[in-house]
């Protein structure tokens, strides 16, 4: 009688294979010892609306640790992430491990990457520098450009405390995405000036979409200052080449079918656009004849007040109310009331800003509420408030002064 072996037989089939598997991941004689290092850009020549890839590769290990990145001033750096990767061929199995770096330029000149220093088991490891060069970036004609960016401002010499409009516009002929902004004005109080905008406009006999921001800042000192550039980052869209193939009827040729959206064979181009910065001489408050109290209000205000009740018992109280409205920094208004002369006892309240509108400017109301506690019997005069308020347009300090009621 024959003796089924089969069972057997799987047993040690089983057995031979999680042996060779476990002898593939076995460091062995096979495995490349030998660490190499290497570092690697996707250009050597760039502009400041370019991204410079720089990639990392170490030989030999899938461990690596993260890298260094150099001292670079001249760039901003972001890392892009790490990928590892194991081959076999032949029998010869290379680790590797690679690491992504974004290096954005903040100036043109000529610079060195690099080294990227390694410590692996008290060996140190360094790459070989590379020698790039970035260059200012296309010329100042727009017609050959595909999408840029402009900033503006109504002056260059506003007065301190004085909101100043700053406008950022991106122009477009192509398809883009992702963009993503930046303006600095870490220097200056900011506050956003209305929703985003997105309309057309024609330029040197181009259409271009055009989308528009605006924020409003307030230079807090006299003196001169700088806007910083504003950097937009954004993809353009390519279409490559066979995404243009014709399909030989004339409706599917018609440009509409051969967009993107209908081939699906695009790449995206990552580009970084830049403003030139703009320099201001911010004006200080004229200082002569300036009353009291000294206020840094600045722009077009009204005052007006309004007591809740003319007649009252003594020991009973009324509420008075002061608001302020007009466009500028209504919301910095402060409020100093006069003495009364020991007529009334007064209480504040904490003031209350609202904010009403406006595209290029701020407006808005700011309400102070007091409580007033009569101290003596018979007819009693608020002593009249006065707010005191520069105005650009006039270049003369103004004052506001309600009527007084009783």
């Amino acid at each position: 009688m024959r003796r089924n072996n089969t069972t057997g037989g799987m047993k040690f089939f089983l057995s031979f294979f999680l042996l060779a598997s476990i002898a593939l991941l076995l460091p062995g004689s096979g495995w490349s010892q030998d660490i190499r290092v290497s570092a690697s850009v996707n250009n050597t020549e760039i502009t400041l609306e370019d991204v410079l890839d720089v990639k990392v590769v170490m030989e030999g290990t899938q461990d690596a640790p993260q890298p260094d990145p150099p001292a670079l001033p001249a760039f901003s750096v972001r890392p892009g992430g790490r990928a590892t990767s194991l081959q076999i061929i032949n029998g010869k199995r290379t680790a590797s491990t690679t690491f992504h770096f974004q290096l954005i330029p903040k100036q043109p000149g000529d610079f060195t990457i690099g080294p990227f220093k390694f410590e692996i088991g008290g060996n140190p490891y360094i790459t070989a520098p590379i020698a790039i060069t970035v260059r200012k970036g296309p010329a100042p004609g727009r017609k050959d450009r595909l999408v840029f960016a402009e900033i503006t401002v109504p002056t260059h010499q506003p007065y301190a405390n004085e909101l100043l409009p700053v406008t950022l516009k991106m122009y477009r002929k192509v398809t883009v995405r992702n963009v993503n902004i930046d303006l600095p004005l870490d220097d200056f109080r900011k506050v956003e000036l209305g929703s985003p905008k997105q309309y057309n406009r024609v330029l040197d006999g181009i259409r271009y979409d055009v989308y528009e921001w605006n924020t409003g800042i307030y230079p807090l000192k006299a003196g001169r200052t700088t806007i910083p550039s504003a950097l937009i980052e954004l993809d353009i869209v390519e279409q490559t080449p066979s995404g243009r193939r014709r399909s030989g009827d004339p409706f599917f040729d018609d440009p509409f079918f051969q967009s993107p959206f209908f081939h699906n064979q695009f790449k995206l181009k990552h580009k970084i656009l830049r403003t030139d910065p703009i320099e201001l001489e911010v004006l200080p408050l004229p200082e002569k004849n300036r009353p009291e109290p000294i206020s840094n209000m600045v722009g077009q205000f009204q005052m007006n007040t309004q007591f809740s009740r003319t007649q009252l018992a003594q020991g009973e109280t009324m509420t008075l109310t002061v608001t302020v409205t007009g466009e500028g920094n209504p919301q910095d208004a402060l409020l100093e009331l006069p003495e009364t002369g020991g007529d009334f006892k007064v209480y504040a309240d904490q003031p209350e800003f609202t904010r009403t509108g406006g595209d290029k400017t701020v407006t808005g109301k700011k309400v102070f509420k007091y409580a007033l506690v009569p101290l003596k019997a018979g007819p009693l005069t608020f002593p009249a408030i006065t707010l005191n308020y520069f105005e650009p347009g006039s270049m003369r300090i103004k004052r506001s002064k309600p009527n007084r009621k009783r």
